[in-house]
């Protein structure tokens, strides 16, 4: 399940992921990132990360005893409230994943859920982690392709729509505790403020540049739609 709108620089030839960005944006950003990769977090993010890969590789049950750990290990993990939200956004994110591979779409979404509470609480303790914010419509896309699985149409078209007025802006992409509504064009202001050289922007091209943007949001979409053995009603605009 991978969003269409990455912060990974997994487009392009240049590789930058989110904590980068975090770092680049000042003496608190970097502090966070150091807290964030002191090895006993780094482990607990690389676990999580680990089940992912496992699971979309059919490797159900190697997925499951690595998300165990994590179960494990995070009670017991001593960190600032926004390290250990993030750290809750990769688990549960990781967990509705596992609950899709088994087909048990109810508690895929609830999961997905979680990761959205966690992700947004993050970015409401500190602001610096908006890198982060355009998850919440990668979760919109994922809520959208359980929603096909169980044939409510209705639902589906909703959680696109939902996600493609955040990809433009027309819809914040979260709401911080505070009330703050987060949109994708903050998102961008926020990272245009780092000064950006050249391979950062080839990077960030997918989030940066609003045609790629929404081009790259249709093109998932399409494939969402177009999945051999479902028939999804047409509705007339």
């Amino acid at each position: 399940m991978v969003s269409p709108v990455p912060l990974r620089g997994e487009r392009g030839p240049f590789s930058y992921d989110w904590l980068h960005f975090v770092s680049r944006s000042g003496d608190e950003g970097r502090r966070w990132a150091e807290q964030y990769r002191q090895p006993e977090i780094l482990e607990i993010d690389r676990l999580s990360t680990r089940a992912v890969l496992a699971l979309r590789t059919r490797r159900l049950e190697q997925g499951q005893a690595l998300l165990r750990a994590v179960e494990e290990r995070l009670p017991g993990t001593e960190a600032p409230p926004s390290v250990l939200q993030v750290l809750n956004r990769w688990y549960y994110g990781a967990v509705a994943y596992e609950q899709y591979c088994r087909d048990d779409f109810e508690r895929a979404s609830e999961s997905l859920d979680l990761a959205d509470l966690a992700l947004t609480a993050a970015i409401s303790f500190q602001p610096m982690l908006l890198p982060l914010a355009n998850h919440c419509q990668e979760f919109r896309l994922h809520q959208a392709r359980i929603s096909r699985n169980l044939r409510r149409w209705r639902e589906m078209r909703s959680s696109i729509e939902v996600a493609r007025k955040m990809t433009d802006s027309r819809a914040p992409l979260c709401m911080l505790h505070d009330g703050t509504a987060i949109h994708i064009a903050d998102l961008c202001v926020f990272l245009l403020a780092l000064e950006l050289n050249d391979r950062e922007r080839e990077a960030l091209a997918g989030v940066l540049d609003p045609t790629l943007r929404l081009d790259l949001f249709e093109r998932f979409v399409a494939d969402l739609q177009a999945i051999p053995g479902f028939v999804i009603p047409y509705r007339p605009s």
